[in-house]
């Protein structure tokens, strides 16, 4: 049986999403032109995917599929063992089949063991769904790797519906994935596309289950006490840039809010890994990643703004005043001004520097992975850095809390996020009992300052609709100031009580 079985150990590649339109002048790029080392081809490829009535290969991250081209059938079984933002790696395995069902015979090799299915629940598969895909393909050598680039263009079906598929696959064949990122690069410079984040089968699953698509949530990597230090950071920056490629779509669809806080959330805790991390960090790679970081916040953060505005401010204040004519009136410009920061968005996300950045980000995390001159142990690390954030917030609140001015007040709740950032960045390395007081308290006592900061905010979008010659009236800007002065006070009454709870709570890390 293994005879048969083609193993590839590991599968490289990276996805990009192209426009239709653009497909025509992707196949007459230089960049193919000057690297093929050998004629394109091109095939009509049939594949159909199958798994159990309970979908227990997707749940163990599998894709069963036969593939059909021209008269002849191959049946491939993917196994996503580690995946980046863009960059994606499964272990594969490969044999010729006749029979329109697949061969369960795969799953005896030794290799598959860990994934524990059940070859009885197995026998129950069946088709789910089918790709229809045009596939040209190219063999480059480029800077000594050879790589298979293939423009996929067809559909994905399954039952009456269907999604449209367009894409360009990278597949590094042999050579160093680097080559395979700069390649991709260079096509994001010269063409409108962008890092997939999902593959195909992911794609046609969600389109058999009539799944919607939903706002991602960070799921950082689970940490160990033997792990780098740079691996750790290489993993919390792949988590967070795959988690802002997965709100993309959501936050181009413009009716979801959380996709675009999500997407914010994404880059600010890629920010705070270039703060934690920065001691074991080249500075010039460090300086490009937090100009590109801020660029990002800068483009996106705005939506957010916009949306936490009507949705904490002006909405509750409409509930209670409905008649109120300057409500209605901020209310209106509010929404103006959200629908302007989302085509900001939308083209942040639409853009060349947006994809390259992305794809730029992917490179430096190969190299990091590469190279880890940090010889200190990650708990060490750690426990250092926090030990230095708790210090700074405890300096700032100094012997009595409720003494502090607005403004020291203010400095104190970004030295809070700081430590909380940090914290929950490095909590996954310690007993989930032990770090959770911890962090409970540290989350309270932050969003008794917050009211400090939606005022600082409040101010600065009321002071850009009256640069855009559409200032809400007088009565509008008090009835808001009233409610967050309300709102801070009613926050700040407990702060003496909320800061000794929290005090008094044992870090985590220690």
């Amino acid at each position: 049986m293994t005879d048969t079985i083609d193993m590839q150990s590991e599968e490289i590649e990276i996805k990009l999403i192209l426009p239709p339109e653009q497909a025509s002048s992707f196949r007459r790029s230089t960049l193919l032109r000057d690297h093929k080392s050998a004629r394109a081809k091109t095939a009509r490829l049939v594949s159909k995917y199958f798994d159990t009535p309970a979908l227990t290969l997707r749940q163990n991250k599998v894709a069963l599929r036969i593939r059909e081209a021209g008269q002849m059938r191959e049946q491939t079984f993917k196994w996503s063992r580690a995946e980046s933002a863009g960059l994606q790696s499964r272990t594969e395995f490969n044999m010729p089949v006749t029979s329109d069902q697949p061969d369960l015979s795969v799953l005896e090799l030794p290799e598959l063991e860990e994934l524990r299915l059940q070859p009885d629940d197995l026998k129950k598969v069946r088709p789910v769904f089918a790709s229809h895909i045009s596939r040209t393909t190219w063999l480059l050598d480029f800077n000594g790797s050879k790589i298979e680039v293939a423009l996929d263009e067809g559909e994905i079906v399954s039952g009456k519906k269907s999604l449209p598929v367009s894409e360009i696959e990278l597949e590094l064949v042999s050579g160093k994935a680097t080559d395979l990122v700069d390649l991709a690069i260079l096509i994001a410079k010269r063409l409108d596309v962008c890092p997939a984040t999902d593959s195909k089968a992911g794609r046609g699953y969600a389109l058999f289950q009539d799944e919607k698509p939903s706002a991602a949530k960070v799921k950082s990597p689970d940490l160990t006490g033997k792990m780098p230090v740079r691996a750790a950071f290489q993993g919390f920056m792949q988590a967070g840039i795959k988690q802002l490629l997965a709100n993309r779509s959501i936050i181009l669809e413009g009716d979801d809010p959380e996709g675009v806080h999500q997407g914010r959330v994404a880059i600010r805790r890629m920010r705070a890994a270039l703060s934690v991390f920065k001691p074991v960090l080249e500075e010039g790679s460090l300086s490009k990643a937090k100009l590109e970081l801020r660029w990002m916040q800068q483009e996106l953060g705005p939506a957010r703004d916009w949306d936490v505005f009507l949705e904490e401010t002006i909405s509750p204040l409409k509930s209670r005043m409905p008649d109120d004519r300057s409500l209605k009136n901020l209310e209106k410009l509010a929404r103006q001004k959200r629908e302007q920061h989302y085509r900001q968005a939308w083209d942040f996300l639409n853009s060349r520097r947006f994809a390259t950045s992305v794809l730029w980000f992917e490179r430096w995390l190969l190299e990091i992975g590469e190279d880890d001159r940090c010889k200190e142990s990650l708990p060490d690390f750690a426990a250092k850095l926090l030990n230095k954030r708790r210090k700074a917030a405890r300096k700032k609140a100094g012997p009595d809390v409720t003494a502090l001015p607005d403004t020291t007040l203010h400095e104190l709740r970004i030295e809070l996020k700081k430590l909380r950032y940090a914290a929950s960045l490095f909590k996954s390395l310690y007993p989930k009992e032990k770090s959770r007081p911890y962090m409970d308290q540290l989350s309270v006592l932050q969003d008794c300052l917050g009211g400090l900061n939606d005022a600082a905010v409040q101010q600065h979008l009321f002071d850009e609709l009256k640069e855009a010659e559409t200032p809400a009236d007088r009565r509008a800007q008090s009835i808001v100031a009233g409610w967050h002065a309300a709102h801070t006070l009613a926050g700040l009454d407990h702060l003496e009580a909320l800061w000794r709870d929290f005090s008094a709570v044992e870090p985590f890390w220690r």
